[in-house]
């Protein structure tokens, strides 16, 4: 997600550039087209964030990851006024690509360590152990019950 409020104007810009990773989410040339394209919007209006779309591919192809154009808002407002108020979904904290298990030190997009491994290579060294510490659900009640039925109806 980026926001722009360029200078002294009364406009500014919420837009949401999706990828699948938080590798790419933190990376440099990520952050930077989505602050690019929030200020266009915030300058032209919401249709000028199309006028990146080589950009965004190039990025696609650059970094190897899906990269699209999401929610796109320009707010305009005189002093004092609130032009509009949103809330966040709960949404997945992260999506899980069908090819990728858990491919521990091998290049999914995420590294192994961001101070001394950069992908692509795989990582050659030794993991002596692995721990998963699941913690506890975070699903609603009523979900968790849909789980429920969902595993005793694929154990008949």
């Amino acid at each position: 997600m980026g926001g722009r409020s360029p200078g002294a104007g009364d406009a500014a810009a919420v837009v949401e550039l999706r990828c699948e990773t938080d590798f790419v989410a933190k990376a440099d040339e990520f952050v930077q087209l989505t602050d690019e394209l929030a200020a266009l919007v915030a300058a032209k209006g919401e249709d000028a964030a199309s006028e990146l779309g080589d950009a965004i591919d190039g990025l696609r192809s650059t970094l190897k990851e899906n990269i699209s154009i999401g929610r796109v808002r320009r707010l305009v407002a005189q002093d004092g006024q609130v032009v509009d108020t949103e809330k966040q979904p709960n949404s997945i904290a992260f999506l899980q690509v069908m090819d990728e298990t858990f491919d521990i030190g091998v290049d999914t997009r995420t590294s192994v360590n961001e101070k001394d491994y950069q992908v692509p290579f795989a990582f050659n060294g030794t993991i002596d152990k692995l721990t998963f510490n699941l913690g506890p659900s975070q699903l609603m009640q009523a979900d968790q019950e849909k789980a429920v039925r969902a595993k005793a109806i694929s154990a008949d």
